[in-house]
């Protein structure tokens, strides 16, 4: 516990240099967040996310980015809890809206396409005697919200996020508002 201490100082210590948001400067991000509510241990309509990202960044300071999201959520359609797993390949587009003077820290909006899938591991749990719906589902949708972005060195940033997912043709629910942290690892290519 300690060495995490200690590294997260050393982070806060350090400032960003002038290589950041270069154009053609390439990136790999990962992260994490709950979805819908602040709680992890299977309440109803509560779950989690993890992403991995490869982008690049444009001309102004914007980026682009091509995701992998996997998603769980619990819901409780009857009496019984179901689980419910998410799978997307998406792309996000994210210009620079504001950063501060020393390009220490940005505010980006993001705006992104979902293609996905959703299935559930029990069938009997989303039917009933009136409408049997299909828990197994292609999914189409968009993505939009804020991201914030420290610099902590001119290859590392640390991520703060908040979004909502509009998934119309999921058996589940249409909107999900998801949040979260991530790092970011900047690099050059040629």
């Amino acid at each position: 516990m300690r060495y995490v201490l200690l590294f997260l100082c050393c982070c806060l210590l350090s400032s960003a240099g002038a290589q950041i948001h270069q154009a053609g400067q390439r990136f790999i991000e990962v992260g994490g967040g709950l979805t819908n509510r602040m709680q992890l241990i299977k309440p109803a309509n509560s779950g989690y996310r993890l992403k991995a990202s490869l982008g690049k960044y444009g001309k102004k300071e914007g980026s682009y980015q091509l995701d992998l999201i996997t998603q769980k959520k619990y819901y409780q359609p009857n009496e019984k809890l179901t689980a419910v797993n998410q799978y997307f390949l998406g792309g996000t587009f994210s210009p620079k809206a504001f950063s501060t003077t020393d390009r220490q820290f940005y505010i980006h909006p993001a705006l992104g396409i979902l293609i996905g899938y959703e299935a559930t591991r029990s069938e009997e749990a989303f039917s009933s005697d009136t409408v049997a719906v299909n828990p197994n589902k292609f999914l189409v949708g968009v993505s939009g919200g804020l991201n914030g972005e420290w610099n902590m060195t001119s290859q590392m940033a640390f991520l703060v996020f908040a979004r909502v997912n509009y998934l119309p043709s999921s058996a589940i629910e249409h909107f999900h508002f998801h949040y979260g942290i991530g790092i970011r690892f900047n690099y050059f290519k040629n």
